[in-house]
Order: C-alpha cells, then structure tokens, then sequence
C-alpha cells in the first residue's frame, strides 16, 4: 500500500521538474532573442559601421628599445633606432623609480624638449611604452635623478 500512495507522487514531482526545466530553456531562448534585436536596433540608431575597424587597420611595425634603470645610471648608454613606431621597455633595478622622461636634444646649449613622461606601474618592476619619433637624438633619463641619462638617436 504504501509504495501505491509513493508512485503518485513522486511521478508528479518528476513531472514538475520537467515542467520546470522546460520552462527555464523557453526563457533563457527569449532572452538570447530579445538581447539580439536589442544589439540590432542599437547598431541601427548609432549608424554605419565605419569601412575599416581598428582590427583591420595595418599597423606599422614597432621596434623595441629596452632601457635598465640601476641606481648608477640607465643601460643602454646609447641606443640607435629606425624612425617610426618605438616600443620603450623599461625595467627597474635600481627600486624606485617613478618612470622616465623622453626629452629631445636640439643641441646648441638650448633646452631639452621635453617630449613625454612614461609613468611606469608602481606594481611591476618593467612596463613599455609606445610612442612615434621622428629623426633626431632625444635623451632619456631618470625622473628622480636628472643626471641619469641615455641617448637614444632615431635615425631617418
């Protein structure tokens, strides 16, 4: 008798859960729908897609000019490049350093130029740089001490 009054029961509760699950498929199926004609409209109010993404754009090649910061000054010494794309990697051994200063030499006793500051990350010990140079000598040094200098001459 008792496994009579159990079947019923335990068949219907089978068929809630079935009930359940379907249920859950139809929504989640709606949502996915619903979140795609929503992208659409979205795409549609804010125009045209531009002819060429950034993805598709060709991209000049990079040369790389890796710098060490130790606390007797910064090696390379003198670094020769291509003009162009330069991807400036640092790395600090000297334990402090907030980041570099890029500077161009225009010579005859003027000023330097100041160029671009590279802030590197306080929480690693190396960071890199992209930046576009042209033709010139620029000199490279220590935020925290001006007398550590590199130079880095971008050919034509």
């Amino acid at each position: 008798m008792s496994t009579k009054f159990i079947s019923p029961i335990s068949s219907s509760h089978r068929q809630a859960k079935i009930l359940l699950v379907l249920i859950t498929i139809i929504v989640i199926a709606l949502s996915a729908f619903g979140a795609q004609k929503w992208l659409r409209s979205m795409r549609a109010m804010s125009g045209p897609a531009p002819a060429h993404s950034n993805r598709q754009q060709r991209r000049e090649p990079v040369q790389v000019a890796r710098f060490a910061l130790y606390d007797e000054g910064i090696q390379p010494y003198e670094l020769n490049v291509s003009k162009g794309l330069i991807a400036i990697e640092i790395e600090d051994a000297s334990g402090g350093t907030t980041g570099l200063v890029i500077a161009r030499d225009v010579g005859q006793g003027r000023p330097l130029e100041n160029i671009r500051n590279l802030k590197r990350n306080r929480n690693s010990r190396r960071d890199r740089f992209e930046i576009k140079l042209a033709p010139g000598n620029y000199v490279i040094y220590d935020e925290r001490r001006a007398a550590s200098r590199a130079s880095l001459i971008v050919e034509p």
